[in-house]
């Protein structure tokens, strides 16, 4: 198989380092009378039909390579910036249901604290009213006595 000057032989596309062939390619300048000074890939072996590549043909296909990785790159930037915000207006709203249930979290104590109180006092009362029943059985139970004694 031979390459021609105007097609390239093997290697893919972008910049070729090897040649088919397994060698390292090396750039050598033309010096045919068709395409003088211009430069192309060609095996490191110097047989033209392992391979054959224009440089400016390799340059471009890279460019063009490069170029869908930038576009799917700006892509995904776009959907992280996306994500981004999503995230942060999602942590907008845990904030906000976070500050709720503080809130929820104080009304409660103080409802506790309420509820204690009232227990406390509730105690307090039913003690006292106890001590007051109890004293008044023991006063009847003495005049009683007295009358009884008599």
């Amino acid at each position: 198989m031979s390459c021609s000057s105007e097609t390239s032989c093997g290697g893919g596309r972008g910049i070729p380092s090897k040649c088919v062939c397994g060698l390292p390619t090396i750039i050598f300048t033309s010096k045919t009378q068709d395409n003088p000074g211009r430069p192309f890939f060609r095996c490191a072996s110097k047989r033209d039909d392992h391979f054959f590549k224009w440089v400016e043909d390799a340059v471009l296909e890279e460019v063009e390579e490069l170029k869908d990785v930038s576009l799917k790159i700006k892509s995904e930037a776009d959907e992280f910036k996306e994500m981004l915000l999503k995230t942060k207006s999602e942590v907008e709203e845990f904030k906000t249901v976070i500050g709720d249930v503080m809130e929820a979290q104080m009304w409660s104590k103080k409802e506790i604290w309420k509820l204690k109180i009232m227990i406390k006092v509730f105690f307090s009362w039913a003690f006292f009213m106890s001590i007051c029943v109890v004293f008044l059985m023991f006063r009847k139970a003495n005049a009683k006595k007295l009358v009884l004694g008599y």
